[in-house]
């Protein structure tokens, strides 16, 4: 299964989400190996059942110590972060390989990232995808050398002015 499918599927059961992370890179121009779909979704409990049905309907389900009521309830989903010290949940489909990373924190208010966002087509879709400007503020966010060699990249592929210490 693409990840283009499991867009699709979130798009036909009108989920709220922002496609984030290295395919959000790649939208915006910087060539990456995407390997897992990283989503910030609405964290609205009737738009998570969505997402979690949906996903769960494309063979995907939570890794473990994540449970899906777990990923619903708002109390018990910021007591996941806090206790696996990450604030995504990965959904995993072991007949396709596929890796789907959901955010579980709203750290910058998702409605003013949704907002910002940005509209790419692609496989006859119109998918939302982070600005930019949010994607590089989330990337240097999250302190991870990765993140932050992304966020050099992007900078670069934008306007040439990011300058970082080595």
């Amino acid at each position: 299964m693409r990840y283009s499918d499991v867009i699709k599927a979130l798009k036909d059961q009108a989920i709220d989400f922002i496609v984030a992370g290295g395919h959000a890179l790649t939208f915006h121009g910087v060539d990456t190996i995407n390997t897992t779909l990283h989503l910030l979704v609405n964290l609205k409990r009737k738009n998570m059942e969505k997402l979690v049905d949906t996903l769960a309907g494309l063979g995907y389900s939570p890794v473990v110590p994540a449970h899906a009521d777990h990923i619903l309830n708002a109390t018990s989903r910021g007591q996941l972060v806090k206790d696996r010290r990450s604030d995504t949940v990965t959904f995993y489909n072991t007949k396709e390989n596929g890796l789907v990373d959901v955010c579980l924190r709203d750290e910058m208010d998702y409605k003013t990232i949704k907002q910002g966002s940005v509209t790419y087509a692609k496989a006859g879709m119109r998918i939302p995808v982070v600005s930019a400007a949010h994607l590089l503020e989330m990337k240097m966010r999250s302190g991870k050398w990765r993140d932050i060699r992304d966020a050099r990249r992007l900078g670069e592929k934008l306007e040439g002015k990011i300058v970082m210490a080595n």
